[in-house]
């Protein structure tokens, strides 16, 4: 019999661990890459809560550590829009990153910074 139609155990885990397709590493996410995005979201986030900071003294409140730790958790997701590798806007991640960072960053300083709370009207009930 032919070799190529006698195949032993031993053959077959050869041909199969080398006809696998070898990833290309440069396409992965790497570590540098999730870390610059996480240092960028930090760095605007801060300076947005800085701002906030100063310009109303009610946000000078524990309340910001975990206001900030959201927003640069959300940030880091929601800088992919501006990034050279998502050209399409209506990826789901970005998008949710960018919305986590008005509804659980930006909502919270301006509610504490201009003490504006929607309360019902008592006519409405």
């Amino acid at each position: 019999m032919p070799h190529s139609l006698t195949y032993s155990a031993h053959d077959w885990r050869m041909a199969a661990a080398t006809s696998l397709p070898r990833r290309n590493p440069s396409a992965r996410w790497s570590a540098t890459t999730s870390s610059s995005r996480i240092l960028a979201s930090a760095a605007i986030c801060l300076t947005i809560a800085a701002i906030a900071m100063a310009g109303a003294p009610a946000c000078m409140h524990w309340f910001m550590v975990p206001v900030f730790l959201c927003g640069v958790l959300c940030g880091s997701d929601g800088l992919l829009l501006v990034s050279q590798k998502f050209r399409n806007s209506f990826q789901p991640v970005p998008l949710l990153g960018a919305f986590g960072v008005y509804y659980f960053f930006i909502a919270p300083i301006m509610h504490v910074a201009t003490v504006f709370w929607f309360t019902s009207d008592p006519t409405w009930s």
